[in-house]
Formats: structure tokens, C-alpha cells, sequence
């Protein structure tokens, strides 16, 4: 499936083949700011100009948009940008404080202060964290940092492991990205898991 920028305030399209899906939000919501597949492939999260976490399911999957369509967050400011799932978590970007947080994936009307910081500003470094791509396979964190034009990447613990650049400011302001889990090549030497132990004799 493709994901598209909103064309009409407050609706979200996602294309597949030639059909396009639209995601009704309501003004209250706001508008759709970085988009996430949620912790199923058949729902979405959605971060909006309103500083809202949202959850909403994709028709024709099975899911229940009674049971599962939420506000998963309300931050109240417009700082809540880049959304990503981990394993029972999701991390959102803060841009305005320059941290990134992690929430669990069952709550729902939460504040910032229901979750925990699952990254801040790594040491010695400037950043201002706009975005992340989350890779399930590596199990790795992509973290777009615009204002010093980096991906910086970082492990499932929040750990910081390297940037993506060979140079700071060598990627022009980064904000969306992409790419196939578990095959980006430059990383495979240094972030392939470990081979399974041998079978006992």
C-alpha cells in the first residue's frame, strides 16, 4: 500500500492497486501530521496538528472500528510528529522538546507523562528529532534529525549506535523515509543479530 499526504483537511488517503481508502478524521482531531501501520497491519496511527495520538482501522481488514478506533494520546501542544511501533510499544517524536517517547500500544486518553522517554538528545550531539522508521527484523530505530540534516540510528532500547551519514549535515534536512526491513546493506555488517548458539551435543 501507498500512504499519500492528505489532499482535503482532515482525511488521510492510503492507496493499494488501484483502490484509494480514505480516513475521516474530525476537526477536533486535527490534521494528519506522520503516519504508522499500527500494532496490527489492519489499523494506522496517526499523529495530528493538534497533538493527538489517534488509532483508526482500514476497512475491509476486520477490524472493529467500535473497539479499536481511539484517541491514543492528547499532548495538547503541536510538537507530536514521526510514529512508530516497537514490540508492545509505540514511540512518538516530541520535536519540541527534542526527546522521543515510548507509550504502550493498549492505552488510550494518555499524557506524555504516561510514557516513558525512550530517546533523548544522544551525547555529544545536537538534535531535533522529527521522524523515525522503525526496522522490526534488525530491530532498529531510524531517527530523522532535520535541523542537523542526519538519520541517526538507534537500537530497541534507545541506545544511541550510529549516524547514517559519514559526516553531520551530509543528508539535507530529512523528514520521511523508507526502506525494506532488514535489507539496508551499509548496516549489515554491523547490526546483523548473532548467529543462533549450535544445538547441544
Amino acid at each position: 500500500p501507498h500512504l499519500h499526504r492528505p489532499t482535503a483537511h482532515s482525511s488521510l488517503h492510503l492507496q493499494e492497486s488501484n483502490a484509494i481508502q480514505t480516513i475521516v478524521m474530525s476537526a477536533s482531531d486535527g490534521e494528519p501530521r506522520y503516519i504508522s501501520l499500527g500494532e496490527h497491519d489492519s489499523e494506522l496511527l496517526i499523529t495530528t496538528s493538534l497533538g493527538k495520538v489517534l488509532r483508526r482501522c482500514l476497512e475491509g481488514t476486520g477490524c472493529d472500528p467500535q473497539t479499536r478506533n481511539s484517541v491514543m494520546m492528547q499532548y495538547g501542544g503541536s510538537y507530536l510528529f514521526g510514529i512508530g511501533v516497537l514490540d508492545e510499544t509505540y514511540i512518538v517524536v516530541d520535536e519540541g522538546n527534542y526527546k522521543i517517547y515510548e507509550c504502550p500500544l493498549t492505552s488510550v486518553g494518555i499524557s506524555k507523562s504516561n510514557c516513558e522517554i525512550f530517546a533523548d538528545k544522544p551525547q555529544g550531539l545536537h538534535w531535533n528529532p522529527i521522524n523515525v522508521l522503525v526496522d522490526p527484523i534488525k530491530r532498529l530505530v531510524f531517527v530523522a534529525d532535520y535541523d542537523f540534516s542526519d538519520v541517526l540510528v538507534l537500537d530497541f532500547d534507545g541506545a544511541f549506535l550510529a549516524p547514517l551519514a559519514s559526516s553531520r549535515g551530509a543528508l539535507m534536512q530529512p523528514r520521511a523515509m523508507a526502506q525494506r526491513p532488514g535489507l539496508y546493506a551499509p548496516l549489515s555488517p554491523s547490526f546483523l543479530p548473532p548467529p543462533p548458539p549450535p544445538p547441544p551435543p
